[in-house]
């Protein structure tokens, strides 16, 4: 039995025995977060600490492809304050529960199945849920919710630098590691700095879109000190127009949305939901 049938084993008997515990406790804390937030990892070293990369409790134990894989990252460099950091996160928690969200993965013209992961970076990138797969309406719809819940409680773990290759790097070792191929894999970021710590940006960026089909987008928060942020994400973080697929086909370029602007008003974070929202609806949909 190779290593990844043996995980997905354990993450199928382990879903059995604790999924009904885990998805009627509202406060229940993330089992993975416990793991990963606490755990040194650096830019060279992208992995979870105990190899595992499937949620025990939300991945199913099938083998079939799905339509998308989605990797999410979260900026928890020391330019998030606690305010925004509390944010992203609601943010997030609540375009993954939205009507919308659920329509547009699921319903008509829909990808019908979608694979999510999600991480964290800032000097380096930590796991904090584990590979989750949705497929079906009906049977699948409690994990938008539960994955949602799961976001609203991880804590914070770092309030470091601002390595955008320390994202890309562990995305990479994400999908060499997801139980699931996909027809389409991206990497969304969230961040409001410029890359200022480990390795040369455009070098990883391009081994991720080359290497693995992958389209980068970015949702910024433009600051005092990042007035141009959006601005350089177009330049450095997206994945540009340009790149074929191995079969030919043409590889859907990335796109930058300002979710706020610190410079115009206190009021700019209230338009992080709407706009994630958007975001993420806009992404499956096209």
């Amino acid at each position: 039995m190779t290593d990844l049938k043996r995980r997905r084993l354990l993450a199928g008997l382990t879903a059995s025995l604790i999924a009904p515990a885990f998805l009627n406790s509202a406060h229940a804390q993330s089992m993975y977060s416990y793991f990963y937030q606490n755990t040194k990892q650096d830019d060279d070293n992208p992995l979870p600490p105990d190899g595992t990369f499937v949620h025990p409790a939300l991945a199913s134990e099938s083998q079939e492809d799905v339509a998308v894989r989605l990797a999410c990252y979260f900026d928890v460099s020391g330019s998030i304050d606690s305010a925004e950091y509390d944010f992203q996160l609601e943010a997030m928690a609540r375009a993954i529960e939205s009507d919308e969200f659920k329509f547009a993965t699921l319903g008509y013209g829909g990808p019908g199945s979608i694979a999510i992961c999600i991480a964290d970076f800032g000097t380096d990138s930590i796991l904090r849920v584990p590979w989750l797969d949705i497929r079906d309406r009906v049977n699948d719809d409690y994990k938008f919710h539960a994955l949602a819940q799961e976001i609203r409680q991880l804590d914070r773990r770092s309030r470091g630098q601002t390595s955008h290759t320390s994202a890309f790097k562990h995305a990479m070792a994400m999908f060499d590691n997801c139980p699931w191929q996909a027809d389409k894999t991206i990497v969304d970021m969230i961040t409001d700095g410029k890359h200022n710590s480990g390795s040369r940006l455009s070098e990883v960026r391009d081994k991720l879109i080359e290497d693995y089909d992958a389209t980068i987008n970015a949702l910024v928060t433009i600051t005092k000190n990042e007035n141009d942020v959006d601005q350089w994400a177009r330049e450095n973080l997206i994945t540009p127009p340009g790149h074929y697929t191995d079969d030919g086909m043409p590889l859907r370029p990335g796109f930058v949305k300002v979710v706020a602007n610190q410079n115009n008003s206190s009021e700019g974070l209230l338009e992080y939901r709407k706009a994630m929202r958007f975001a993420f609806k806009r992404k499956l949909i096209l």
